[in-house]
């Protein structure tokens, strides 16, 4: 830990430099794109760099080899691997150099097996030290996929399962901070998790210290207090970023554009409408975490004549929440595919459009029922006369339980008292997902929380229904 600090505090010193460091600044210089062959370094940079390479751990040195770019024998150095603070060193001084050579030998430190935890841990955070400072749009991909070494060969699902050792959240923290430095501010929600976790302090100081030194916010967070409180002061921070992070995209984005990106981000777009549902989990995983920067090429998707991959398109866009997808989400409304009208609405809502309920009033009699369903909630959110009477003119007609469910959920949320024992009912004896509708819609309108803590599932949502009706 005492060589990381010390290889971030160089990094640190790196990117303040005195006035007259020839250290390139990530903001403005620009990585070999994709199509751009690796010049080779200059025979004498290459030579002075490897005279150098014993006396990395000093600034000027550093500072030197950087405005040198001589990238071969730091590349040389990471495969030897001897040395462990070399190696630290080598991983700055290729992220401060940027380029093809330097993000490729810093990604496959970052995702090379790890035989050895101990030994290949470490390395792994160096690489994702280095690659921090390259801000390089095109290393996203790659560095989200590394984190938890989720990647196609995983599965997700024991993954999601498994206690993590501290090493990793160490990595992952880093990787996240990597990512925040270039303008993918999904990843905060990472950062808030882990600070959440209930055993781990030196995760969640690291998580913290992050998000305050990243955003300038000054949000308090007591990490020797009560698990409750560390909770609620993590979910306040939540809160804070959620609410500023349209407006830092905006003044910092992310380079959606960038061609490597690009590419990257539809290989795993691909994965949505793929037969692995594996895969299909890991898209959903690494898409929140590019979050709004992946709509474009989303939106493209929605174009396609293929209805699972226009629903599947539809489905992360609602997960992405952004409202600028909501142009293209309406696009789908009259869509053939009845699965992908349901996705859409369902995004509309879940997006925050409020302003197309002509539009959505009329799929309330959708041949399909969960369309209907998505309809419903849509309006129930969105509010007004009109929803309110085009529910109550559907709701008596309709067959098919969910979707009935859906619709007086609905109008309890606009106000419609008779919608109560109904709502009641379903809360009582619905499915699940009709139950956990019913009660947000029975908590939203009487603004108080029902308890159904009894031993007895059924029972206790009985006497909770109960004492909802006496108020």
């Amino acid at each position: 830990m005492r060589l990381l600090l010390a290889v971030v505090a160089l990094a640190c010193c790196l990117a303040c430099g005195d006035g007259n460091s020839k250290t390139p600044d990530p903001k403005t210089s620009k990585p070999d794109g994709p199509t751009v062959a690796p010049r080779p370094s200059d025979p004498a940079a290459v030579a002075r760099t490897r005279e150098l390479l014993p006396k990395l751990a000093d600034q000027a040195a550093l500072e030197e080899v950087v405005s040198l770019g001589a990238v071969e024998p730091l590349i040389d150095a990471l495969a030897k691997g001897e040395d462990e603070e070399l190696y630290a060193h080598a991983c700055v001084a290729l992220g401060e150099i940027g380029g093809v050579r330097a993000r490729e030998a810093l990604i496959g430190v970052l995702q090379a097996p790890s035989p050895e935890p101990q030994r290949d841990g470490p390395r792994r955070l160096y690489a994702a030290v280095g690659l921090t400072r390259m801000k390089d749009p095109a290393t996203a991909i790659a560095l989200i996929e590394s984190l938890s070494k989720v990647n196609p060969n995983d599965n997700i699902a024991a993954l999601a399962r498994e206690e993590r050792n501290v090493e990793y959240f160490t990595i992952d923290a880093q990787i996240c901070e990597a990512l925040l430095a270039m303008g993918l501010f999904a990843v905060e929600e990472d950062l808030v998790e882990q600070m959440k976790r209930r055993d781990r302090i030196r995760v969640l100081i690291d998580a913290y210290a992050i998000l305050r030194r990243e955003t300038g916010f000054d949000l308090p967070f007591h990490y020797n207090g009560s698990y409750a409180d560390r909770n609620a002061q993590a979910e306040a921070w939540r809160t804070k970023l959620r609410a500023t992070r349209a407006e830092r995209e905006d003044a910092r984005p992310f380079d959606a554009k960038n061609e490597i990106f690009r590419r990257e981000c539809g290989r795993v777009i691909a994965w949505l409408s793929g037969r692995s549902m594996n895969n299909r989990l890991i898209a959903h995983r690494v898409l929140d975490r590019v979050g709004r920067p992946a709509l474009a090429q989303l939106e493209e998707e929605l174009r396609s004549e293929r209805g699972v991959t226009q629903r599947q398109a539809a489905y992360m866009m609602g997960r992405i929440g952004h409202i600028s997808a909501a142009p293209a989400l309406l696009t789908v409304l009259n869509s053939k595919d009845a699965d992908a009208r349901a996705e859409a609405i369902d995004a509309l809502r879940l997006v925050g459009e409020s302003k197309s309920g002509a539009l959505i009033v009329p799929r309330l009699k959708d041949s399909d029922p969960e369309v209907r369903a998505a309809a419903a909630r849509y309006l129930g959110r969105s509010g007004g006369d009109t929803a309110k009477a085009a529910l109550m003119d559907t709701v008596q007609s309709e067959l098919l339980p969910a979707a009935k469910a859906a619709m007086w959920s609905s109008l309890l949320r606009l106000g419609e008292s008779s919608a109560l024992e109904p709502v009641l009912e379903i809360f009582v004896a619905g499915e699940q997902i009709e139950r956990q509708a019913a009660e947000d819609a029975l908590e939203a309108w009487g603004a108080r929380q029902l308890d159904s803590s009894a031993t007895d599932p059924e029972e206790a949502r009985r006497a909770a229904a109960e004492a909802f009706r006496q108020g």
